[in-house]
């Protein structure tokens, strides 16, 4: 049986949203973090992301799975929110939290670590840093480019998902859409108790959505009063380059966007 989460573990969403009631309407369960996954990470045989040793629920065709990236950043002056970490994400994830476990880091550490490796890795990353930098981020971060972010500046950002935790739908990664993440109410639940607890633990950051998917999760949180619409960027395209709109939609909105930005930081 998983062993309950530990708030002085780690910085621990999961015990965030259960203090705050966001797990009544909702499957997820006070063990769904490091603490209870920390021994399988560290077995002999690395898991995969869609382990069986991983699973947390699966009903519907949606399964969700454990991924060692439930970590906030409460620092952040950003928070950009994606829609779920996919199968590449959470492998990467899970490889960074058993190195560093392995090596006799902390939890909270090896979470921050495999939260900034896995975090809009891949090809998905240079193309939000040219996003971020084209609205002028990095102006107002006083940094050369928000791909420090990533790398020498992690302190500044939280990367965080709609869910959480990985999401597949029918075997493949959900995209946010089939079925709809605020129109379904398991993924809706999902979406109240881990995107409320992750924005409602970072109180003064800007809050990016990245695309309609992550963007409607967001407004449900501002629907529900867990969140204030005027720390909210709106209208930033997904960043992935299966999106074959992305670039039209980033020219229609970024002067917008760069002028709150500017008017957030000022």
């Amino acid at each position: 049986m998983p062993i309950m989460s530990d708030p002085a573990d780690h910085v621990c969403p999961v015990a965030w949203a259960e203090a705050h009631g966001l797990l009544d309407d909702s499957p997820m369960e006070r063990s769904w973090c490091l603490s209870s996954y920390r021994d399988i990470l560290l077995s002999p045989r690395t898991p995969a992301a869609l382990s069986p040793r991983l699973k947390l629920m699966d009903r519907g065709g949606i399964r969700v799975s454990y991924a060692p990236v439930d970590w906030v950043n409460r620092a952040a002056s950003v928070v950009l929110v994606g829609i779920t970490p996919g199968h590449y994400q959470a492998t990467q994830a899970i490889a960074e939290a058993r190195r560093c476990l392995g090596a006799g880091l902390s939890n909270n550490t090896s979470l921050r670590r495999a939260n900034q490796v896995a975090a809009f890795s891949g090809r998905m990353r240079r193309n939000l840093v040219s996003m971020l930098d084209g609205i002028g981020l990095h102006d107002v971060l006083d940094l050369d480019t928000t791909e420090q972010l990533f790398t020498s500046h992690p302190r500044l950002v939280g990367c965080v998902s709609a869910i959480s935790y990985p999401v597949f739908f029918q075997g493949q990664n959900y995209t946010g859409h089939r079925p709809p993440i605020t129109k379904d109410p398991l993924l809706r639940s999902l979406v109240v108790a881990s995107l409320g607890a992750q924005l409602g633990m970072v109180r003064d950051a800007l809050v990016i959505p990245l695309g309609r998917a992550a963007r409607d999760a967001v407004e449900l949180l501002i629907d529900l009063n867990l969140l204030e619409e005027d720390r909210c960027l709106l209208g930033f395209p997904h960043p992935s380059p299966a999106f074959a709109g992305r670039l039209a939609q980033y020219r229609g909105y970024r002067r917008g966007l760069a002028s709150e930005v500017a008017t957030w930081f000022s």
